[in-house]
């Protein structure tokens, strides 16, 4: 062995880690000691962090050696010893590039060569590979990276068949974590199915997301992670993933992966637990139960007597003037009376503030536009709070179009108006809608869910005749509910779940969905006045977001999820335009509403699915009345 060529021990060296090249300290092989020597002097593990800038359009690499030691290409190419630099993490990101660091840019005819010079330099043994923003051109980059056997993959599906085999490449057994997003093939189940029998540390494994979906439920639906340090019995795991009823033998695939990992009592092993429906693809993507679970801070009173909703409030009204003003001011008593009612509970007081300023900003839309994304406080904005309101109001609902003697509670709510009219012709409009309400809620093949989308179409065609009635009606107070507004907005929600995959149609002469065609519409609208930088900024969104949806095999609601999660990324990348897009009108010719609307459609279910295990419908039929 010692008669080899020089360059099959070099290259042998380069390959070995450290402590392997220790070893052949007893094998009597001179040179492979001085390899040692010298490696163990000079090696060093660096990461690599390729990146595509959506508003720039163009490419960039930086490297890091340590926390701080950030270089770009040209510096690394020039370090003394760059033939014993060894990647170990590769992460792709998707930022903007800085003015001031445009030297970072890597043209196109480069990236080639830039893959290359990576892949020659890969550790043997990498520890990460992050490519959780899907971006087309580095595609190639991923072959050249699935022979090297990473121990944490954290990766988004595209449809190309690059991403399934990188995916199979890497379940070996170094693989201790692994993070899928987006709605990968059902063809890889067996393989990720089998995966944690094969890891070398079984106690380490981490699976997430769509891992879940595969092998716990097998179904094309998203799910929620949760990580948790699990040392717990199977029935109460199955207790907190929501399995019910006596049998708690654990599914096929969730079984083999206690199993491996020790049976009843496991120590360290990070589950995610599998929520129905629309749920999106990372924690951050929804905010509904973070929201909803802290939204109680509001009613607490400050030092100034004042609790949040009232301070917002408060804060807003120095800069009005006029019968605004006026008008803010008579919205700050009503909000401030009913936040001392010590006989209303928190969410009954969150309730009735939300529906109070509800009704001040459909009066004055000039208010709504400038403040329905202002602060309370620290907590979230008056978007979230009207949002939450409906959550609280959601489970409800049932009751207030439950029908008794062939009428419920919001026909007589709206009849009880009807009584102080004297115009015969409203009479008979107010009738006709009193009627087709009816027809509704009295339709026994009809669902809950379809019942509350009639209903809120019945109350579009009539405002949309008899906008001038739309403040007057919603103000009404259906007993043991709230207002009619109130109602609306839920059944507002059902309404655009009913007609959310007309969104992804794509129409005759079209090449896109009406979605993303809408969506460039509304940013070549000279209406918003949006600068060219922002202009690239919105339409490299709506490009990546085309991309994740083009596949014609994903569902509606796959779908839907998959641009939830990249308006996430994007209001966490361009934060001063992430409200810039909630305005702009989606789907007009089918009455969607917003692209706002469907954020909070996408939010709305997702609360009722986290917390029901996938339905939104409750029997909830009487609330303390508000």
């Amino acid at each position: 062995m010692d008669q080899l060529p020089y360059c099959f021990y070099s290259d042998l060296a380069h390959t070995l880690s450290v402590e392997t090249l220790r070893s052949f300290s007893g094998l009597s092989l001179p040179i492979m000691d001085r390899f040692h020597d010298v490696h163990k002097k000079k090696r060093q593990d660096w990461a690599c962090y390729p990146n595509y800038s959506t508003n720039q359009n163009a490419f960039s690499c930086i490297f890091a050696h340590g926390l701080e030691d950030f270089v770009p290409l040209r510096d690394l190419l020039r370090h003394s010893d760059l033939d014993y630099i060894r990647f170990h993490i590769v992460s792709f990101e998707k930022l903007p590039i800085p003015q001031n660091e445009s030297h970072l840019i890597v043209e196109d005819r480069d990236l080639e060569r830039l893959f290359k010079f990576v892949a020659s330099h890969m550790h043997p043994r990498p520890e990460e590979f992050f490519f959780k923003n899907m971006i087309p051109g580095f595609l190639p980059f991923m072959n050249l990276l699935s022979t090297f056997p990473f121990e944490c993959v954290t990766l988004r599906y595209f449809p190309k068949t690059s991403c399934p085999e990188f995916l199979k490449r890497q379940l070996t057994p170094r693989l201790q974590k692994l993070e899928l997003f987006g709605n990968w093939p059902s063809s890889i189940n067996a393989e990720i199915d089998h995966f944690p029998s094969l890891a070398i540390d079984k106690t380490a494994i981490i699976l997430s997301l769509d891992t879940v979906k595969l092998l716990l439920l097998n179904l094309r639906k998203q799910a929620i992670t949760v990580a948790a340090k699990v040392g717990t019995s199977f029935e109460e795991m199955f207790t907190l993933l929501g399995f019910k009823g006596d049998n708690t033998e654990p599914p096929v695939g969730l079984g083999s992966m206690m199993a491996a990992v020790g049976g009843r009592s496991i120590a360290w092993l990070l589950f995610v637990l599998s929520l129905a429906s629309f749920l999106p693809d990372n924690v951050e993507g929804c905010q509904a139960l973070q929201l909803m679970g802290t939204c109680q801070q509001l009613t607490v009173f400050g030092a100034n007597g004042n609790n949040l909703i009232v301070g917002a409030l408060v804060n807003i009204s120095y800069g009005l003037s006029g019968q605004e003003a006026i008008a803010w001011q008579q919205l700050i008593q009503q909000c401030n009376a009913t936040s001392h009612n010590a006989s209303l509970s928190s969410y009954q007081i969150i309730s009735i503030c939300a529906a109070q300023i509800e009704l001040i900003f459909q009066q004055y839309t000039d208010l709504y536009q400038k403040f329905i994304y202002s602060s309370i406080g620290s907590w979230g904005v008056f978007n979230d709070l009207i949002q939450i309101a409906s959550y609280i109001n959601a489970p409800y609902t049932q009751g207030v179009i439950a029908a008794v003697n062939g009428q419920c509670a919001l026909q007589a709510a709206l009849q009880g108006y009807e009584a102080k009219i004297t115009n015969a012709t409203e009479i008979a409009a107010l009738n006709y809608l009193i009627t087709q309400i009816g027809s509704a809620v009295n339709n026994a093949s009809l669902s809950y869910d379809q019942k509350m989308a009639l209903i809120a179409v019945d109350f579009q065609k009539f405002f949309g005749t008899y906008p001038y009635w739309a403040l007057s009606i919603e103000s009404i107070t259906i007993s043991g509910f709230g207002s009619v507004q109130a109602f609306l907005d839920v059944a507002n929600e059902y309404y655009r779940l009913s007609i959310a995959s007309q969104l992804f149609i794509v129409d005759s002469g079209q090449t896109e969905c009406r979605l993303i065609v809408d969506l460039i519409n509304d940013v070549n609208n000279p209406a918003y006045n949006l600068s060219v930088s922002n202009q690239q900024i919105l339409l490299g969104f709506i490009n990546s977001t085309e991309l994740l949806i083009a596949n014609s095999s994903l569902s509606a609601q796959d779908k839907i999820n998959d641009v939830m999660a990249e308006y996430i990324e994007f209001s966490q990348t361009a934060p001063s335009l992430q409200y810039v897009v909630r305005a702009f009108p989606i789907g007009v010719q089918f009455g969607f509403g917003t692209f706002g609307d469907l954020v909070n459609m996408f939010d709305f279910f997702y609360y009722f699915n986290a917390i029901s295990g996938g339905s939104t419908s409750t029997t909830t039929t009487t609330r303390v009345p508000g």
